[in-house]
């Protein structure tokens, strides 16, 4: 997505330059520390006493008598970098292991080149000459292949590879996402920072002509993370399936993504149906069948309190859409950790036989709540850009030009008009609608090419695994579409489960299209043809296609579940008190046995 102006770009790409040199600063320090405690090994190992020389003759007299061997413990190496056997000449020269025998490059992807990590001229006396492989070696490489390298997006966990003047000699951007690799697939954030900075890159690159500008994209040995970023950029930019994007990346650089972890992410993270064709991953090469000196992963993210990966939040953790009856365990503590106060309350409309479908766990109250964290964290940068972009959506250019010199970029939603004496006056100025009233929490929803954005009344966002497919096009995605609603949990007290809910009550841009000054019966009718029903007919298809099919998404596995909030003319406001008063009121609208809802709020026909 552009930046609302050139301004925005510049403070976007200021916040990006600020966090990669803390990042790099941070390595640098861990650098200095593992640097210290090599220097204290070698120095430990300096004041042993020399070994006694031994003449021939002395020796041979040796050899000859009966000698009492004393056992010598090895030396050990400091904790945080354990002893490992090295299997082969490169790993014992320092070289990450399997480095020399590991293929250099693979075929273009996308306009992505994907590689193993180039070696700095450091390392090129450990190297046999034909194969080494520098920055400047790979660049010339590509460039006898037509393909001029603009772009480096290196994925290790460390900066002792290479110097990064090595590549800024070539007129070479350089990007560190750093990625702990070994044992777990790239966080959610890596890959959302991924995807961005190589997104926006390529848009550049559109913009100026160029067509035979690549980005270079190496880990350590350009197989796992570096596949399972592209993967992951393909699934999200270009529509494409894992499985799809799997076999694609297997036929750039085979044997592909190797590791079970990381392929079984892919599927779950997209919510896709794994074809018995994948069942199995490809398995490690020979060139690495044994583990050999490696990178150090990171130490584990410490998740903040209240973070969706964080310890303290089992519920959604566990629960994409439903969460288990809260059954105690023996010592009577609740199963996910304590309950959460706070009623929520669905929709009339909500249909049971649907919800039957979604195969996570079902639950009562306690479990899952309306204010819980929904969704990822968003990079800074790229948090500014969609601001800037939903903020140019609802006010304009003008606007939005006048709220950045006043620094004013805050929460641009309607706000409801209650129900109150003091109001009644307005409903003769303009024609008012009215609804029941929902405990939930309000969100706006952005739907863009790369995912589906949950924005706060902070002007927070974070990104939710969606799928919201076109009407015209459901093989395509929603791209600048804005909802304003809440979330919700629909209690079924009768079939004891809870349902989070995202209630859609206004739309504002559809595909780019502004419809803020259509009438909200406008609006309310776009939400149910332009997002509601073809997310009905795509999950129809999906339904019907037997377990297994290559691409089938589940729609079951999403975060919450998506309808519009029906409204009526003020004319019903008889109609619905009644109906929230009336003991008969379906399930749907109570929570537990007694509590219901008698407010109301209504909705200017002209809010945008």
């Amino acid at each position: 997505m552009q930046a609302a102006n050139t301004n925005s770009t510049l403070k976007g790409a200021d916040l990006l330059a600020q966090e990669r040199l803390e990042r790099k600063a941070k390595m640098q320090k861990r650098k200095e520390e593992e640097a210290a405690k090599e220097a204290a090994a070698k120095e430990a190992a300096q004041r042993r006493p020399p070994l006694k020389k031994m003449k021939a003759s002395e020796l041979e007299d040796a050899l000859g008598q009966d000698l009492e061997m004393e056992t010598i413990e090895p030396q050990r190496l400091p904790a945080s970098r354990p002893q490992q056997r090295s299997v082969d000449d490169d790993a014992g020269a320092g070289l990450p292991h399997g480095w020399l025998a590991c293929p250099a490059y693979g075929r273009r992807f996308d306009s992505f080149i994907p590689c193993k990590v180039p070696l700095g001229e450091k390392y090129n006396s450990r190297i046999p000459p034909e194969k080494r492989f520098t920055p400047a070696i790979v660049y010339k490489q590509q460039e006898k292949l037509n393909r001029k390298i603009g772009m480096v997006i290196d994925l290790t966990n460390t900066w002792k590879y290479y110097n990064l003047q090595e590549w800024e000699a070539l007129n070479v951007k350089h990007v560190k996402i750093a990625c702990a690799g070994r044992d777990g697939p790239p966080e959610p954030e890596a890959v959302s920072e991924f995807v961005f900075t190589a997104s926006k890159y390529m848009n550049e690159l559109a913009h100026k002509g160029e067509k035979r500008t690549f980005i270079l994209v190496h880990c350590t040995h350009g197989h796992n993370r570096t596949g399972a970023m592209l993967c992951h950029f393909e699934c999200r930019m270009r529509y494409m399936s894992v499985w799809k994007a799997l076999r694609e990346f297997a036929n750039s650089r085979p044997p592909g993504v190797y590791k079970e972890n990381y392929i079984s992410s892919l599927f779950k993270y997209y919510h896709e149906d794994r074809p018995i064709e994948i069942c199995d991953a490809p398995g490690t090469p020979e060139w690495k069948q044994e583990r050999g000196a490696e990178e150090e992963a990171a130490p584990a993210h410490v998740a903040k309190e209240g973070d969706l990966f964080g310890p303290d939040n089992l519920e959604y953790a566990a629960t994409p859409l439903k969460s288990p009856v809260d059954i105690p365990e023996p010592d009577g503590r609740p199963r996910w950790g304590g309950s959460r106060s706070g009623a929520s309350y669905g929709m009339p409309d909500a249909d049971p036989e649907e919800d039957e479908r979604y195969d996570g766990a079902e639950a009562l109250e306690g479990t899952i709540s309306h204010e819980d964290i929904i969704g990822e964290r968003v990079p800074p940068f790229q948090e500014k850009e969609l601001q800037l972009a939903v903020l140019s959506v609802l006010l304009g250019h003008e606007e939005l030009a006048r709220r950045q010199r006043s620094g004013r970029l805050n929460f641009p939603g309607s706000q409801p008009v209650s129900l109150a004496s003091s109001n009644l006056q307005l409903f003769e100025s303009r024609p008012y609608h009215v609804t029941w009233k929902a405990d939930g929490t309000r969100y706006m929803l952005l739907l863009v090419l790369d995912g589906v954005y949950l924005i706060d009344r902070k002007f927070e966002f974070r990104r939710v695994q969606m799928c919201f497919p076109r009407r015209d096009y459901l093989d395509k995605r929603h791209n600048v579409t804005l909802l304003d609603g809440e979330m919700v949990v629909d209690v079924d007290a009768t079939a004891g489960t809870a349902t989070r809910r995202y209630l859609a009550y206004d739309l504002m841009c559809v595909n780019g299209a502004s419809y803020k000054s259509e009438t909200f019966e406008r609006r309310l009718d776009l939400i149910e043809k332009e997002v509601v029903q073809p997310r009905k007919k795509l999950e129809a298809y999906w339904n019907s296609s037997p377990p297994g099919t290559k691409g089938r998404y589940l729609f079951q596995r999403e975060p919450f579940r998506v309808r519009r909030k029906d409204f009526w003319p003020l004319a019903y406001s008889r109609k619905v008190l009644e109906d929230v008063r009336t003991p008969n009121t379906p399930s749907l609208y109570r929570y537990g046995k007694t509590s219901r809802r008698a407010e109301l709020s209504h909705h200017n026909n002209n809010t945008a």
